[in-house]
């Protein structure tokens, strides 16, 4: 990823005596870009990461080794299609429609030569498609080079899938257990930037862009399902619920999901809806197309 924003900024230095800047006072273009940055996402990364900080707190001590590891959502793709009308010289507004990415896809096993072992796989897979009202204003530089600030602001449309599953040797004892958890929501959300941009000719400009961008869901909603070997099964549609509980065994707080009902009881805390949250820092590049003018 660095080797890509050092490119774009090594182009944007070897155009920057390449042509004269052409902005007719009305016209529209097409704007697009990809951006990455790191990312946080919230209650599905301390989940995630509670599991793995469970099991060694069991496991580890007594002598198992463990292979491979639980890391969250580390980092996030965006795309987004802007349609701009460039209502003067330095001024636009547009629509911008987009969508935004956040995976993992992992596993960990604990073994012991004696006692047996314990292996976890989950998959998390998060998408955020923005719907956004977009400004900008241009402050031309020379030769063709021009700083922007943008700002949007909309709804977000957010959808998730968690997988995840447990297979347990551990003392000749066999046991399983499996759930998935699908959920939506919907939110409010701000985005904003500053950028360079070079015009390249014939319409045709590329730009980088620094940026930030606050998006978080709404509390999800949707179905949560698990079974296992020694549990009972459960089944459920409605309000995803986050809470810690706490565990005398790894004698801390972990994480927890439930559907429906609101969790209650004297062990619990910091209970809430759970969310998905996008917010965070990015780096953009991208192409901007003039399409046609109507007035000159």
């Amino acid at each position: 990823m660095k080797k890509r924003f050092c490119v774009a900024g090594i182009l944007m230095i070897v155009l920057s005596g390449v042509g004269e800047a052409r902005t007719s006072s009305r016209s529209l273009s097409l704007r697009f870009f990809g951006a990455w940055g790191p990312q946080g996402i919230g209650d599905f990364n301390a989940f995630q990461m509670d599991t793995q900080a469970y099991y060694d707190s069991l496991l580890l001590p007594v002598g198992f080794v463990r292979e491979a590891s639980l890391p969250g959502i580390r980092s996030n793709a965006e795309y987004r299609i802007e349609f701009m009308a460039n209502l003067s010289e330095r001024f636009s507004l547009g629509l911008g429609l987009g969508i935004l990415q956040g995976k993992t896809d992992a596993s960990a096993a604990w073994d012991h030569p004696d006692y047996g072992g314990l292996s976890v796989d989950s998959r998390i897979g998060l998408d955020a498609f923005p719907i956004l009202a977009v400004g900008a204003y241009v402050f031309p530089l020379s030769n063709g080079l021009n700083l922007y600030a943008r700002i949007g602001a909309g709804a977000f449309l957010y959808s998730g899938r968690m997988d995840y599953s447990e297979i347990s040797r551990v003392e000749g004892s066999y046991w399983t257990f499996s759930s998935n958890l699908d959920v939506r929501a919907g939110g409010f959300g701000l985005t904003a930037g500053l950028g360079l941009e070079r015009e390249l000719g014939s319409g045709i400009r590329i730009f980088v862009e620094g940026g930030g961008r606050l998006a978080r869901s709404g509390g999800l909603k949707g179905r949560y399902y698990y079974s296992g070997s020694r549990t009972a099964g459960f089944e459920g549609d409605g309000v995803i619920w986050y809470y810690e509980y706490y565990d005398r065994n790894a004698d801390s707080f972990l994480s927890g999901i439930t559907c429906g009902e609101r969790p209650d009881g004297e062990n619990l805390r910091n209970i809430h809806p759970m969310r998905i949250d996008f917010s965070g820092l990015c780096v953009r590049i991208g192409v901007r197309l003039s399409l046609f003018d109507w007035e000159r």
